[in-house]
């Protein structure tokens, strides 16, 4: 990999992962204002809303960033983001229903979904890997 495709990798990562800081904070703020104004009413989903964005968003994005590896593909990404998104969006409806006082199995197909948008991420690139490294096999 060049100097110049590696060094636009780690801008691009570092964009992501300052994006994903972003959203983690401004969940976390948005988690605060409610514990703050809430009668002592909460949930532990409210109060880690803005941890899916970043431990699966802005951790990962910023250690890929320092390391010399492949770009994950742009299919890898989006189906990785989405899963973050759906993931950020149960806790939300959880935190909710918890707050309300009901307990339902409502939020379940958010789990389900994010658990196959992140399997699903995983495995395409796992597949374009395997690709790569046939592709350079044959090479040599």
């Amino acid at each position: 990999m060049s100097t110049l495709q590696l060094e636009r990798k780690r801008k691009s990562l570092k964009r992501m992962a300052a994006i994903y800081a972003v959203i983690a904070g401004a969940l976390g703020g948005i988690s605060a204002i409610y514990l703050h104004f809430s009668y002592g009413v909460s949930s532990p989903f409210m109060v880690f809303l803005f941890a899916p964005a970043l431990v699966l968003g802005a951790l990962p994005a910023l250690l890929m960033s320092f390391s010399n590896g492949r770009m994950p593909s742009a299919t890898t990404r989006r189906l990785w983001n989405s899963a973050v998104a759906t993931l950020s969006v149960g806790f939300l409806v959880r935190a909710i229903i918890n707050i309300s006082g009901r307990y339902t199995s409502y939020d379940t197909i958010y789990w389900i979904f994010a658990g196959i948008l992140l399997l699903g991420a995983i495995l395409w690139q796992a597949k374009i890997n395997t690709a790569v490294r046939k592709r350079m096999q044959t090479a040599v």
